[in-house]
C-alpha cells in the first residue's frame, strides 16, 4: 500500500490539521491492543532445562548462580550490567537462550568448570604443551645432579656431563642452567623434598632418636652432622636429616643448635626424643655441662649413649698406646707410605719389580686415620701380600738411599714381623666387630651378642695360634724372604698379654652399657635359652 495520503485543500509546507474527535477514537484503539497484550510468567520447568537458571519468587526475578559466583569471584570484568546478575523480569525462552550463548556466560561457565576440574582446563594443558621441553630439560639437570652427588663426585662435574648430554643432542645448548651454581640450587631442592619426605615419617612415629658428630671443613670450619633415627613399619631406619655450623663446639652452643633444629622442625612436639648417639668428649657426654646434660634437661626420657664402635677404636688404643713394639711397627708402615707416596719414580720401580718377581702386590696403604683398627689391618695386609716386593725393592735403593736402608732393615726384623702378625690375628676379629658396630640396623640387643663372640675369639687365641704364626716360627721367613732374628722371642707370651688387656679394655669401655641397658637383650631371640624358643615355636 503506498504510504503517501492524499487530502483534499491541504497547503504546501503545512501539516494536517486532525479532528479532536478522530484524535480520541485513536487513543482508545491504542488502550484496547495494551489490554489484549499477554501477561507472560515464570515457568518452573525451565529450572530443569536450564540447571544454571535461579528463581525468586518473591521479588519475582530470574538469576544466573554460574554468572553471579563469576562475578563475585572477581575474574568477570563485564562492560556494562549483566541482566541475569542483578535480576531479569524478562519471562522468555529466547531471553533465556540469549543469555545462555552470551560471551559472560560462556566464560563464567568456563571458570565453574576449571574449578571443578582444574587438571583439564585447556589452559592447563596448554601451559603443560608449551613447558613440556622445558620439564623434560629441567628433569635431566636434576637426574644429572643427583647421579653425581650419590656417586660422591664433585658439583663441579656437573658443567662437563650436561656438555656430554648436548653432545648427544639430549639437552639444548646455553648457560642458564649449565654451571656450579645451578647444580647447587637443584641439589638443595633435591634435598628439600627428601627431607620434608624424612620428616614426615618420623612424624608418624611415636619416638625417635639423633646421633650427632662433628669434623671441619677445607675451610676449617667445624660443621655438626645429625642422623635420625626411628621405627617404620616395623623396621629400624636411620637417615640423615641435617648438617650445620654451630656458633662454637662447647656444650652450651650445641645444646642451641640441637634444640633450633627439633624446633625448626617441630620434632619436639606430639612425638618422644628418647635417644642420643654421640662420641665420648667431654663437651658431649660431660656429667656436669655436657650436651647430653643439657638435653636430658628438656627431656627427662632421654638415653644417651656414647658411639660403640668409638668404644672400640678407644679400647685398641688403650692397649697399644705405650707399646713400644706397636711404635716400631707403626714407623715401619707409615714410612713405607710416604716413601712410596712423595715419589713417583719409586712408585714405578715398585711396580716394575711385582712384575720381575711376579708378585700381586699394592702400593703401600696408609695407617692413620680416623678409624684405627680398619687401617692398620688394611697395612698389614698389604704388608704381607707385597712383603717380596717391598723387600727386594728396598734392598736395590739401599745402596743410595739411607732412607730405604732404614725401611728394610726394620722389616727383616723377624720380632717385628711376628708381632705385626700376632696384631693381625687380632685385629680381625676386632676388625669385623667394628663393622657390624657401624651397621644401620644394629640394635643394643645384637651388641650384647656379638661383643661376647668377639672375646671368646680373642681368648681362644691364647690356646691355639694361628697357621701364619706357626709357619712363621717355623721357617723364620715370609714367602721365601729371610727374616733376621737379633734374639729368643716367646710369641705366646706376647698373645696372652696383648688378648688380656684387649679383654679388660673392652669390659671397661663397655661396662656402663652392659649396667644401663642390659634389659635390651630381651629383645635378641638368639639370647633366649633353647628350651623356651622351642616352646613359642611350639605355640
Amino acid at each position: 500500500m503506498w504510504p503517501i495520503k492524499w487530502t483534499p485543500g491541504a497547503a504546501k509546507n503545512t501539516k494536517r490539521k486532525v479532528d479532536v474527535g478522530d484524535r480520541d477514537v485513536e487513543k482508545d484503539g491504542e488502550k484496547e491492543k495494551k489490554s489484549l497484550k499477554r501477561e507472560r510468567k515464570f515457568h518452573n520447568k525451565w529450572l530443569n532445562e536450564w540447571k544454571w537458571l535461579q528463581f525468586d519468587g518473591d521479588i519475582s526475578l530470574m538469576f544466573c548462580k554460574t554468572c553471579i559466583a563469576y562475578d563475585e569471584s572477581g575474574k568477570g570484568r563485564a562492560k556494562y550490567p549483566i541482566n541475569f546478575v542483578k535480576g531479569s523480569n524478562n519471562f522468555r525462552t529466547s531471553a533465556l537462550v540469549d543469555h545462555e550463548n552470551s560471551t559472560f556466560h560462556k566464560d563464567a561457565a568456563d571458570f565453574e568448570n576449571a574449578r571443578a576440574n582444574p587438571q583439564e582446563t585447556p589452559a592447563r594443558k596448554s601451559l603443560l604443551a608449551l613447558n613440556e621441553h622445558k620439564r623434560k630439560t629441567l628433569e635431566h639437570y636434576f637426574r644429572n645432579i643427583h647421579g653425581i652427588i650419590k656417586s660422591n663426585r664433585p658439583i663441579s662435574d656437573f658443567v662437563w656431563v650436561n656438555k656430554l648430554d648436548i653432545a648427544k643432542g639430549i639437552l639444548d645448548s646455553g648457560e642458564t642452567y649449565n654451571n656450579c651454581k645451578a647444580a647447587t640450587c637443584f641439589l638443595e631442592n633435591i634435598a628439600e623434598v627428601e627431607r620434608e619426605s624424612i620428616l614426615e615419617s618420623v612424624k608418624r612415629a611415636k619416638f625417635f632418636s639423633l646421633t650427632m658428630d662433628g669434623s671441619t671443613d677445607e675451610a676449617t670450619v667445624e660443621q655438626e652432622t645429625l642422623f635420625v633415627r626411628f621405627c617404620c613399619q616395623g623396621d629400624t631406619v636411620t637417615k640423615f636429616l641435617t648438617i650445620g655450623e654451630p656458633a662454637s663446639t662447647s656444650s652450651a652452643d650445641l645444646y642451641t643448635f640441637v634444640t633450633n633444629i627439633l624446633k625448626t622442625h617441630e620434632l619436639n612436639q606430639n612425638i618422644s626424643f628418647i635417644g642420643f648417639g654421640c662420641d665420648g668428649a667431654a663437651n658431649m657426654m660431660g656429667k656436669k655441662g655436657g650436651l647430653v646434660t643439657l638435653l636430658q634437661k628438656d627431656f627427662p626420657e632421654l638415653l644417651a649413649c656414647h658411639c660403640l664402635a668409638h668404644r672400640l677404636e678407644l679400647s685398641f688404643r688403650d692397649v697399644v698406646k705405650a707399646d713400644k713394639k706397636y711404635e716400631r711397627l707403626s714407623t715401619l708402615l707409615l714410612g713405607i707410605f710416604y716413601f712410596y707416596k712423595r715419589s713417583p719414580k719409586q712408585r714405578k720401580n715398585l711396580r716394575h719389580t711385582f712384575e720381575v718377581m711376579n708378585v700381586k702386590g699394592t702400593l703401600p696403604h696408609r695407617v692413620s686415620g680416623s678409624r684405627w683398627m680398619p687401617h692398620m689391618q688394611r697395612a698389614l695386609k698389604s704388608l704381607f701380600t707385597s712383603f717380596p716386593g717391598y723387600v727386594s725393592h728396598l734392598q736395590n735403593e739401599s745402596h743410595t738411599n739411607s732412607k730405604a736402608e732404614g725401611l728394610v732393615k726394620i722389616m727383616c726384623n723377624y720380632q717385628v714381623i711376628v708381632y705385626a702378625t700376632v696384631l693381625l690375628d687380632v685385629l680381625n676379629p676386632l676388625v669385623r666387630l667394628s663393622l657390624f658396630l657401624q651397621s644401620r640396623d644394629v640394635t643394643l640387643a645384637d651388641v650384647h651378642l656379638m661383643v661376647r663372640s668377639t672375646v671368646s675369639h680373642l681368648e681362644s687365641l691364647k690356646e691355639k695360634k694361628s697357621e701364619a704364626l706357626l709357619k712363621l716360627e717355623e721357617t723364620k721367613e715370609v714367602a721365601g724372604m729371610p727374616l733376621t732374628a737379633t734374639g729368643p722371642f716367646n710369641s705366646g707370651s706376647l698373645i696372652n698379654k696383648m688378648v688380656t688387656d684387649m679383654t679388660k679394655a673392652i669390659s671397661i669401655r663397655f661396662a656402663d652399657l652392659w649396667d644401663e641397658v642390659k634389659f635390651t637383650e630381651i629383645a635378641n631371640l638368639r639370647n633366649w635359652p633353647l628350651e623356651e624358643l622351642k616352646e613359642i615355636s611350639d605355640v
